[in-house]
C-alpha cells in the first residue's frame, strides 16, 4: 500500500459495504415477491393489516415496483464495482488490486445468494414485510427506474400482451402447480388435494367418459306387468329406471321406484299399467356434452336421469346425478353396491377388471403402458369385441401392446369381465 494513504479508502469501504447490503435487500424483495406469487398476493390483499396494504400497493402497479427493485439492484452492483476499483487503486503491486475487486465481487454475490435463498424459501413470511421496510430504498431507486419504465412502455406498445399472457389470469396449470406444491409440503392434505384435482378436471370431462353404457343399463319395457316390475326393483335396488317401448332406442319415460311403492302403500294393487306411472318428458343429452354443463341443465330441469344419445339418435347409455357428483368426490357406495373394485390385481402383472371400465381409466389405475391408439375405446369390453371382430367366448383372448386380454365372463351379446396379463419380456439372445 502506498505511504500516507492508509486512511483514504475508509469512506469507499463503507460505501462498498452499504452497496453490497443494499443490493442484497433489493434482490431479496424482488425474488421473494416472485416466489410468493400473484394468487397468494391477492389473498393477502383481502386483509386489513399493513401487509395487506403492501400487497395492494404492489398489485396496483407490479411492473413499476419490480422495475424500481431491479434498478436499485443494478445501481448497487455498479456502485460496488466502481468503489471497489477505486479502493484497489490504493494497493500496490497491481496483483493486489485484482484481489481487492475480486473480494468485493465475491462478497456481493455471496450475500445476495444467501439473502435471496432465505427470502425465497420463507416467502410467505418475509415477502410483504420486506416490501414494507424496503420502501425507502424503493423511493431512492425511483429516478433510476425511469429509463427502464420508458423501455417497458415502448415494448408494451410495440408488442401488446395477449389475453392468455396477462398476469391477472391465473391459468389451470398455475392452480395445478399450487395444489401439487401444497400436497408435497403437507399444507394441503392428500384427500383435499385429490378433491381439488377432481374439481379442475371436472370441466373437461364429457358424458361419454362417465355414462352407464347401453349394454349395462337396467331398462324396463313399457308393457311389463307391474308385478314383474316390482320384482325387478326389489332385486336391483335402484331408485330410477328408464322405460322404453319395444326397444331401448325408444325411451318413453322414467320410472321412479317410490311412485310404485306409493301406489302399493296406498292400498293399490300391482295390476295397473306401467305407462300410467312413468314420468315424462325424457331428458336427452349428447355423448360429447360437458358434464359441467349437463349438471346445470339437470339442476334447472330438476331431473336425476339423462338418456345419452349418439349421433344417429340411438340410445348410447344413461347418466345420473350421482355419476356426475362421483367425478368430484369419488365413488359413492350405498347398501346395494358391492365392495368389489372394478379393477383388481390378482397377481404379478395380472389384473381382473369389469369390461365396462374405460381403457384410459384402466391404464391410469394399473400403470400399465397400453398403446395410445387403444386408449380411445370407451370400455375394455368394447375394445375386445372390436379387435376380435365378434363377441368372444369365455377363454378367448386378444393381444394388445404386449398384453394378453382374456375374456373371463361373456354372453352372446357382450363381454362383462376380462383378465389382463402383461407378457414377460424375453432377454435378448446372446451374440
Amino acid at each position: 500500500m502506498q505511504g500516507g494513504a492508509i486512511g483514504e479508502p475508509g469512506a469507499e469501504l463503507i460505501g462498498v459495504l452499504a452497496c453490497i447490503i443494499g443490493g442484497a435487500i433489493y434482490s431479496a424483495v424482488e425474488k421473494s415477491l416472485a416466489a410468493l406469487g400473484e394468487p397468494r398476493l391477492r389473498a393477502a390483499r383481502e386483509g386489513d393489516d399493513a401487509n395487506a396494504r403492501a400487497a395492494a400497493r404492489y398489485l396496483d402497479a407490479p411492473t413499476r415496483v419490480s422495475l424500481r427493485l431491479s434498478a436499485g439492484r443494478i445501481l448497487c452492483l455498479v456502485c460496488t464495482t466502481v468503489l471497489s476499483y477505486d479502493i484497489a487503486l490504493h494497493f500496490d503491486p497491481p496483483a493486489l488490486r485484482v484481489v481487492a475487486v475480486a473480494v468485493a465481487a465475491l462478497a456481493y454475490a455471496a450475500l445476495q445468494g444467501v439473502t435471496t435463498t432465505l427470502a425465497t424459501r420463507r416467502a410467505n413470511r418475509l415477502a410483504l414485510p420486506l416490501l414494507r421496510y424496503a420502501r425507502p430504498l424503493e423511493w431512492f431507486a425511483t429516478p433510476f427506474a425511469f429509463p427502464l419504465q420508458w423501455v417497458s412502455r415502448a415494448i408494451d406498445t410495440l408488442y401488446p400482451a395477449r389475453p392468455e399472457e396477462t398476469p391477472e389470469r391465473v391459468t389451470q396449470l398455475d392452480v395445478e402447480h399450487m395444489i401439487e406444491q401444497g400436497a408435497e409440503h403437507g399444507s394441503i392434505p392428500a384427500q383435499d388435494a385429490e378433491l381439488l384435482r377432481s374439481v379442475i378436471e371436472f370441466g373437461d370431462t364429457v358424458v361419454r367418459e362417465i355414462m352407464v353404457p347401453r349394454t349395462s343399463m337396467i331398462a324396463i319395457d313399457i308393457s311389463t306387468p307391474l308385478s314383474e316390475v316390482m320384482q325387478l326393483i326389489t332385486g336391483e335396488g335402484h331408485s330410477r329406471y328408464p322405460v322404453y317401448r319395444e326397444r331401448v332406442d325408444q325411451v318413453e319415460g322414467t320410472l321412479y321406484a317410490k311412485d310404485l311403492f306409493r301406489l302399493i302403500g296406498e292400498g293399490g294393487q300391482a295390476t295397473g299399467k306401467l305407462e300410467d306411472l312413468i314420468r315424462r318428458p325424457v331428458f336427452f343429452t349428447a355423448l360429447s356434452q360437458k358434464i359441467s354443463v349437463l349438471l346445470r341443465q339437470m339442476q334447472a330441469r330438476r331431473v336425476h336421469v339423462a338418456i345419452v344419445v349418439d349421433e344417429f339418435g340411438g340410445t348410447a347409455g344413461m347418466v345420473t346425478l350421482e355419476d356426475i357428483i362421483e367425478e368430484i368426490v369419488g365413488e359413492i357406495r350405498d347398501e346395494h353396491d358391492t365392495d368389489e373394485a372394478p379393477v383388481r390385481q390378482i397377481g404379478p402383472d395380472r389384473y381382473l377388471a369389469d369390461a365396462d371400465v374405460s381403457v384410459y381409466d384402466f391404464a391410469e389405475i394399473t400403470g400399465l403402458a397400453l398403446p395410445e391408439q387403444v386408449r380411445s375405446y370407451e370400455s375394455l369390453g368394447g375394445m375386445v369385441v372390436d379387435l376380435a371382430g365378434r363377441v368372444p367366448k369365455n377363454g378367448d383372448s386378444v393381444e394388445v401392446g404386449g398384453h394378453d386380454i382374456i375374456v373371463r365372463a361373456a354372453d352372446e351379446r357382450r363381454v362383462s369381465r376380462v383378465e389382463i396379463v402383461r407378457r414377460k419380456q424375453l432377454p435378448p439372445a446372446a451374440e
